[in-house]
């Protein structure tokens, strides 16, 4: 549909103003949470589970990715509203907050995701409780991950390395395979 210049403007303007109050809730957000985690003892901490009903549920993405790049651990933001919580989580490399939140399935409303995002709903009667077993698997979790990612990696070189010596070989090419599964050609 071609608009004419004037709606065209409007609709702009409209959208221009979603975005800056989109920008002000996540600075809020991101502020708040920032100052909590601050305040945690830095020698023990290994994540982080914040909430608050302050929060916007369409927004908390945002911020817990900020913060889990910034403190390089994970970091669950629940969203309160009518006894439910709403959450998201963002981890690191080795960090499965999916298999984390597999393993309180039950006092959870649903939930979903990967290892490195995942949210769920929780009613707020079982909040606590879901903290607690949030924070006290991520050592588990994280050791195991870390082994299945070491493996995957393992089967991945493999495979390439196959795949690339029967490119060469089939090219007519020569080549060697060196001790970590990498193929160098020689012309």
């Amino acid at each position: 549909v071609i608009l004419n210049e004037g709606i065209r403007i409007a609709v702009c303007s409209v959208t221009k103003k979603k975005i800056k109050g989109l920008a002000k809730r996540i600075k809020a957000i991101y502020e708040e949470a920032d100052h909590k985690i601050k305040k945690m003892d830095k020698k023990s901490l290994k994540c982080a589970f914040l909430y608050s009903k302050k929060w916007h549920p369409g927004v908390i993405g945002v911020v817990s990715s900020r913060l889990s790049v910034k403190y390089n651990m994970p970091i669950a933001l629940v969203a309160l509203r009518d006894n439910i919580g709403k959450a998201s989580c963002r981890s690191v490399k080795g960090v499965s907050v999916f298999n984390i939140f597999h393993t309180m399935k039950d006092k959870l409303v649903r939930f979903g995701g990967h290892d490195l995002a995942s949210g769920f709903i929780v009613k707020q009667e079982n909040l606590k409780e879901v903290e607690r077993i949030f924070k006290e698997n991520i050592d588990e979790i994280k050791v195991e991950q870390e082994e299945k990612r070491k493996n995957k990696n393992r089967r991945l070189k493999i495979i390439v390395a196959i795949i690339l010596a029967i490119s060469v070989f089939a090219l007519g090419l020569s080549g060697y395979l060196l001790e970590d599964s990498f193929l160098v050609v020689m012309a």
